[in-house]
């Protein structure tokens, strides 16, 4: 994984938009600024572009990621172009930031978005847009880590790693675990304790489950008198209580049944002989108490034989009286009807009175009922004819009405298609107006547009050329300084070729050796070997300072060219402002906006008097053509009217003639249908009051006639003697009950059975029936005693097969739990024969720990000239704590292993920065191998003396192997002369700028 370039706009403390070009930055470079300027901020640029979040405790809660000093439509965004695996990707992040709303006031959020693009044969290629949760899946696949390893891997927090260097091997622990994927190990040690727990629960159960059968066969044998107590001795033997027990009660329980079974037949035997003899006495008791009921019964049917004589009289009467009573009914119903009949023809005349005035005679032509009847219908069929004729008059009447309306609508539409038509006279002539007074400054926007172009572009130049002339002043400066520096370091660096030149003989003598040939004189001995004087300068220091030189000489030039190319962006600056100055260029373009605006307002009041102009034109066609139809419609309708007026004076002098003294066709027509129906009437009543007399007459003579044949006086007598349907019924009912009893009590009588039965004596019952009820009673007793042991048997047959089956079933998952619980512990480190008291997932980061450890010692072996190398132990800790993770210090001066808390803090530095560098390789390893090529090491460098920060920049010197960056993370004034290549930070009050002084690494 490669930085190429990264790019932040109003992200974090940067206002604006800060580049970062690390292809610029290869080798070693340092990351530099004041405390809160942003040098974090750089770092957290590069998680958030991959990962859409920030490292360590920044990301706690909801980070505000938007620069606070950028404008309010600023976007935040994060580009970040790196090569992963080989593949050069772009990613473009946004977070969620509140945005101004484009229409209103007020803010609208704004979400955050992803974008990745990759570069094929050239031409970059969208892979994933707009879409976070795509884009974090491809990376991190790319990646093969997550944030806490790539924090750990790229970024390495010196800080943290040694605070991982005195913490305890819990601590370490949760460490190693965001970093190395032990999610199997984990997983395993959960399972195993799970399983554990459910093995148990399910032996918990099969023991709960065994003495609830237990207690179940307990419970079955309480019935049993003195069954528990006979199985007390076999229950204390068993323990746990189970099979034995039960087996124990199932046989008492058998044994008891058995006796029991004979209890009940003998019990039975005498219950049979008992139930025989008062089977017996019942049965004689029966028979007596019939044949005396029956002989009762006998006696009350001889002593009604006079009022059974009288019900066979009326019967016979009642049947002869029943053959008149149609001829009786008709003669009332007929009666009746001549009476009504009667009092209809009376009411109907007086109807036919109220009707015409005068009451019917018949004979007289005059007051005939028929004829006037006939000449009253006549003249109601002549009514349709008048009701037409007062339709006619009523439909040219509304005709008449309805014409004179629209004659008045007409008048009055006219009189407003005058005014209105006056109006849009007015209307188009004011538009007219309008129209020509603003068309000529409208035609002018295209040249105001134009200038206002060249305005701005010269006000734009004017506004650079003064951060050109301040940039030319700065970098001036800056080159006065480099050359002095530039000075300075060749005049130390000649100074100390010369004194080391003149110390050349010291320096020689100092490789001296006794009896060793000098290189110079050949000779062996030394007797007088020249001494170093104190201002003596060694190889080591000339080459340092020629390295300053050189570093001295590379930033002068550096600065000059920086400076050649500020004077040329001025020189074009100054071409395009054309000599104008900024306040001048300024009044120009707010002079031509005015303008540009006047000219807008015009073109607008252009179109809406053009839009006006048409409509008014429109509208005074309209109003024309609306007045000429409405003239059109006034001259049909006067012509209507001209025709109508006759016609109805015509109708109303007809139908006055048709309706006489009538008020109209209506009273008229109810007039003629009211005496319509009154003689109608008349002659009905008449005609049913003659049928009914004669029909009277008719069977009065059939009446006479009957009453002599059956021997009835007259009618009344026949009324006497008829009996309605329920009396008749009732009547031959008695008759024909008194018969069947009288013959069922004789037939009764003379049963056998009841023969011989007026000397045999009353039975004993009561003696017999309670003999009977107690061997009853004996017998369900034994009964209930033999079913009582007979299911308690069944019961603890069956509960001692269940309990036989579930000691097989559930033997081997006792056997099975008592295994995992061994293992599960030693899993977990609490047993099982794990003496250090290691999880498995320890046991695992242990391993890793070694890893690291080894890998750690190979730099720190440098780092500290061969003294210090760092060892994993997994001793055990002190008071039975958790083991496994434990880091010691092996110190090669006094062969002791020292714990980690006891280095200095310069000590602390290097051992936590080989520390990280290790977990960095190993880390790397452990996620497939991604190759890191950008590397950033964080504080700590001010706790060194020179020396030993000599041995680390070497170390550090040593990572850009293979074109690797390297970047330092420092406040230590000193790496500022040592490495060219930064990236400086700087604080203003207007939001931080991020300056990168490139060159090349020594």
């Amino acid at each position: 994984m490669r930085l190429h370039r990264l790019r932040m706009e109003a992200f974090g403390p940067f206002a604006g938009t800060e580049e970062v070009d690390f292809d610029e930055l290869a080798g070693l470079f340092l990351l530099h600024g004041p405390t809160g300027a942003g040098k974090s901020s750089v770092l957290d640029a590069v998680c958030f572009a991959l990962y859409g979040q920030l490292p360590g405790a920044r990301a706690a809660g909801r980070p505000h990621l938007r620069s606070d000093h950028a404008p309010a439509d600023a976007a935040p965004k994060v580009v970040l172009e790196v090569t992963i695996g080989g593949r050069r990707l772009e990613v473009t992040r946004s977070p969620e930031w509140q945005r101004p709303k484009k229409r209103g006031s007020g803010t609208t959020k704004q979400p955050a978005a992803t974008d990745v693009r990759e570069l094929v044969d050239g031409q970059w290629q969208v892979l994933v847009g707009r879409r976070n949760d795509e884009a974090g899946l491809l990376l991190k696949d790319l990646l093969g880590m997550g944030l806490d390893q790539f924090t750990k891997v790229v970024l390495l927090p010196q800080g943290e790693f040694a605070a991982f260097l005195r913490s305890s091997a819990e601590q370490r622990g949760d460490v190693l675990r965001r970093l190395f994927d032990i999610d199997r190990y984990s997983d395993a040690e959960t399972w195993l304790r799970d399983e554990r727990g459910r093995l148990f629960r399910q032996v918990d159960e099969a023991d709960a489950e065994r003495d609830r059968l237990v207690a179940r066969a307990h419970q079955a044998a309480s019935a049993l008198t003195g069954a528990v107590a006979e199985a007390v001795d076999e229950l204390a033997m068993a323990d746990p209580p189970g099979t034995q027990v039960v087996q124990a009660l199932a046989s008492v329980a058998a044994r008891t049944a058995s006796e029991a079974q004979v209890g009940v037949a003998t019990a039975r035997v005498a219950a049979d002989s008992s139930a025989v003899e008062l089977a017996q006495a019942l049965d004689l008791s029966r028979r007596q108490l019939r044949l005396a009921e029956l002989t009762g019964r006998l006696a009350e049917v001889q002593a009604r034989g006079k009022a059974h004589a009288d019900d066979v009289r009326r019967l016979a009467r009642a049947r002869s009286a029943e053959q008149l009573r149609l001829l009786v009914r008709r003669l009332d119903d007929t009666r009746a009807r001549a009476a009504r009949t009667t009092a209809a023809v009376q009411s109907s005349g007086d109807a036919v009175r109220l009707a015409l005035g005068w009451a019917p005679v018949d004979g007289d032509p005059r007051r005939d009922p028929e004829r006037v009847l006939q000449d009253c219908s006549a003249q109601l069929a002549r009514t349709a004819g008048v009701r037409a004729q007062e339709r006619d008059l009523t439909h040219a009447q509304q005709r008449l009405r309805q014409t004179t309306r629209e004659l008045e609508d007409c008048e009055r539409a006219l009189a407003g298609d005058e005014r209105e038509l006056d109006d849009a006279e007015r209307l188009h002539r004011e538009a007219t107006a309008r129209l020509a007074e603003h068309q000529g400054l409208a035609g002018r926007i295209a040249e105001h547009e134009q200038l206002m172009i060249e305005a701005q572009s010269i006000w734009a130049a004017a506004q650079a050329l003064r951060g050109c002339d301040l940039e030319v002043s700065q970098l001036e400066d800056a080159c006065r300084q480099s050359r002095d520096a530039e000075l300075q370091a060749r005049s130390a660096w000649l100074d100390a070729r010369e004194l080391r030149i003149a110390g050349m003989a010291a320096e020689l003598a100092s490789g001296l050796e006794p009896h060793v040939p000098c290189v110079v004189c050949g000779s062996p001995d030394h007797p007088h070997p020249a001494a170093a004087s104190d201002d003596h300068v060694d190889a080591k220091a000339e080459r340092a300072l020629a390295k300053r030189h050189e570093l001295a000489v590379r930033s002068l030039q550096t600065c000059e060219q920086e400076l050649a190319a500020a004077n040329t962006r001025r020189a074009e600056v100054r071409a395009a402002s054309r000599g104008v100055e900024a306040e001048a260029a300024k009044a120009e373009v707010q002079r031509l906006t005015m303008e540009l605006e006047r000219a807008r307002a015009a073109s607008e009041v252009v179109l809406v008097a053009e839009r006006a102009l048409d409509g008014a034109e429109a509208a005074r066609v309209a109003l024309l053509s609306r007045r000429e139809s409405n003239q059109h419609r006034r001259t049909a309708a006067a012509s209507r009217i001209a025709e109508l007026e006759p016609r109805v004076t015509e109708l109303a002098q007809a139908l006055s003639a048709a309706l006489g003294d009538a008020d109209d066709v209506a009273s008229l027509e109810a007039r003629l249908r009211e005496q319509v129906r009154a003689l109608t009437a008349h002659r009905d009543a008449r005609d049913g009051a003659a049928i009914a007399h004669s029909e009277r007459q008719a069977l009065d003579d059939d009446l006479a006639q009957a009453l002599v044949a059956l021997g009835f006086t007259d009618l009344d007598d026949v009324r006497t003697a008829l009996l309605d349907e329920p009396a008749l019924t009732a009547l031959q009912t008695a008759v024909d009950e008194h018969k069947r009893i009288l013959a069922q009590v004789q037939g009764s009588l003379s049963d056998p059975e009841l023969r011989d039965l007026d000397d045999a004596p009353a039975p004993e019952l009561a003696v017999l029936q309670a003999a009977s009820q107690e061997h009853g009673r004996a017998l369900a007793e034994c009964t209930e005693r033999h079913t009582i042991a007979a299911q308690a048997a069944q019961a603890l047959n069956r509960l001692v097969e269940q309990l036989t089956v579930h000691e097989q079933v559930h033997h081997d998952l006792r056997r099975r739990a008592a295994h995992v619980e061994e293992l599960s512990r030693c899993v977990d480190g609490t047993g099982g024969g794990n003496s250090l008291r290691m999880r498995l997932s320890s046991f695992v980061l242990a391993a890793r720990l070694e890893d690291v450890a080894a890998a750690a010692t190979e730099r720190l072996a440098v780092m500290s000239d061969g003294r210090y190398t760092l060892a994993h132990t997994d001793e055990l800790a002190k008071s039975g704590a958790r083991s496994g993770l434990g880091l010691h210090v092996m110190d090669s001066w006094t062969g002791v292993a020292r714990e980690t808390s006891t280095l200095s803090g310069g000590e602390t530095f290097l051992a936590s920065l080989a520390l990280a560098l290790g977990l960095a390789d190993v880390v790397q390893a452990e996620a497939g191998g991604t190759t890191i090529e950008t590397l950033f090491v964080d504080e700590g460098f001010g706790t060194l003396d020179e020396d030993t920060l000599e041995e680390v920049m070497g170390v550090l010197d040593g990572l850009r192997d293979g074109g690797r960056a390297v970047g330092l993370v420092s406040h230590v004034r000193e790496l500022r002369g040592r490495i060219p290549s930064q990236l400086e930070v700087r604080r203003q009050r207007n939001g931080s700028s991020i300056q990168q002084h490139s060159g090349l690494a020594g």
